[in-house]
């Protein structure tokens, strides 16, 4: 009775020591390991699997001397909150990308966490191997204490001049500081900026396609995006299909796609059933059925020389939304566009790169008959307003004359087979 009755003790005073937990703060030999760093993330630690639903993933680098005969790794603690650990020390974690790093992923709702070496001794155990059993603690510092939320994706680091000894069971509790994670054992203080690179690798024969979901689609049935499509490879059981990954910033899905899929549907994970009446019914959103693989030329109006593949880029709705003709729903339209990271998009591969459209001679945005009159005009010596001279050398050949006029009619009219240059989008580097 005794025994138990002090094993009870030893574990209130263990959670009442972890009331708050620890703020961020650089030490000075951390900022001195750490600045030298360049913040780039390593590929290791994008082969990590990926994050569990309706979880943050936490590191921690366990100290060496943390090893010892009677542990192999590190574990991981917390008392409230999902899956709340009933005994000491809680769960073993997983071994990360290099050595002495390990990491889990915690439920949301846990606002309190207590890494340790993995190792329970008992009462008595205490007396001989006491310095065996070692762990975090959770204390408030100049009333800062952290948010543990906020801490997803970085890795807790011991500053070993923060450490105190538990007056009755002898054992040490270290504090330290949270630091953003870059792989291979790398961190700082310095924050990532979050690219498509950041990312899990595609893997071989699929296309990885990124969404960008409307603030209206969320509510209180969803905090995510869905992907549906009924043909081709490991097509969905049901709507509303897969749940999307959260990409590189708020708002931003990705999925990894087959690419023998030729048509998919964003929507916004919602299964609102056949009651209309119903308030779910209200809350499911959706794009239109989109094509997923390419576009021929003058398929798109955006895209009037086509697009060989969207693999990478971003689905962005355009506000026009209808109502579905046999369910009532909101159905939304949209267009691709280039996806650069970080929530950027535009209408050419890359960022920064300035484009033009060959043949579009008036510069309003498409290939059209006006475009081979602008070049008659020009010719002629009558004022055109807007005209590009670059734009107008529709065959490249660093001339404009007559025959660009011609080739473009020709390609207006359908007489000849899409020419690869007009029509095209060249981009100046």
């Amino acid at each position: 009775m005794t025994k138990k009755i002090l094993s009870f003790i030893l574990a209130m005073l263990m959670v009442f020591s972890a009331s708050a937990f620890s703020f961020i703060s650089v030490s000075a030999e951390a900022m001195d390991e750490t600045s030298a760093l360049t913040p780039t993330v390593s590929d290791s630690l994008k082969q990590l699997p990926e994050v569990k639903e309706g979880c943050n993933r936490y590191f921690f680098l366990m100290p060496d001397d943390w090893n010892n005969e009677y542990s192999d790794g590190a574990g991981i603690y917390w008392w409230e909150g999902t899956d709340a650990q009933s005994s000491w020390p809680g769960v073993k974690a997983n071994k990360a990308d290099c050595d002495s790093v390990y990491y889990y992923d915690v439920p949301k709702d846990v606002v309190n966490i207590m890494w340790n070496n993995y190792v329970d001794l008992t009462l008595e155990e205490y007396n001989d191997a006491h310095w065996a059993d070692l762990s975090t603690g959770h204390k408030e510092l100049e009333d800062m204490p952290v948010n543990l939320s906020e801490c997803d994706g970085k890795i807790y680091v011991i500053d070993p001049e923060r450490t105190e000894t538990n007056p009755f069971s002898g054992k040490k509790t270290f504090y330290g500081d949270w630091f953003y994670y870059y792989g291979e054992g790398n961190y700082g203080a310095e924050e990532l900026i979050a690219t498509p690179d950041t990312l899990p690798a595609v893997a071989e024969g699929y296309n990885r396609y990124y969404f960008l979901m409307p603030d209206e689609w969320y509510n209180e049935y969803t905090d995510t995006a869905g992907i549906y499509w009924w043909e081709g490879s490991e097509t969905p059981d049901e709507w509303p299909g897969y749940i999307a990954h959260k990409a590189d910033t708020d708002n931003v899905y990705y999925y990894d796609v087959p690419k023998d899929v030729e048509t998919i549907i964003w929507n916004n994970n919602v299964d609102c059933g056949t009651d209309k009446e119903a308030p779910i019914y209200k809350a499911a959103f959706q794009t239109y059925n989109i094509t997923a693989n390419y576009y021929e030329p003058l398929e798109s109006d955006t895209y009037p020389q086509g697009i060989p593949t969207f693999d990478g880029m971003i689905f962005v709705t355009n506000g026009y939304l209808n109502a579905g003709y046999y369910n009532g729903r909101l159905i939304y339209d949209g267009e691709w566009y280039y996806y650069y990271g970080n929530g950027e998009y535009g209408l050419t591969p890359g960022k920064d790169d300035e484009s033009y459209m060959v043949g579009d001679t008036d510069s309003d945005g498409a290939v059209t008959v006006r475009d081979a009159t602008a070049i008659q005009k020009k010719i002629a010596d009558i004022p055109v307003s807007n005209y590009s001279e670059l734009s107008g050398d529709a065959d490249l050949n660093g001339i404009v004359n007559i025959k660009d006029a011609t080739e473009i009619q020709k390609y207006v009219a359908r007489l000849i087979s899409v020419n690869p240059f007009v029509g095209a989008t060249l981009v100046i580097e």
